[in-house]
């Protein structure tokens, strides 16, 4: 946001929507107190799990159950 440039010349090279774009510096504070690396540290800690994903924990050999 240092550069002072409007939406859609910043969207264009993102090849995103400008309202994708005006809507993530909205939620991080507004033109003013936007900072790219301080939203994009809140994006990976809202991402992260807590718990590893099932898939990750499952066996992958395959179980044969008795019958």
């Amino acid at each position: 946001m240092a550069k002072q440039l409007f939406i859609r010349q910043i969207a264009a090279p993102l090849g995103r929507a400008p309202s994708a774009v005006i809507r993530e510096i909205t939620c991080q504070g507004g033109r003013c107190a936007y900072r790219a690396a301080a939203a994009d540290a809140r994006a990976w800690e809202r991402a992260r799990r807590p718990e590893p994903c099932r898939l990750a924990t499952v066996s992958r050999t395959p179980t044969t159950r008795r019958q």
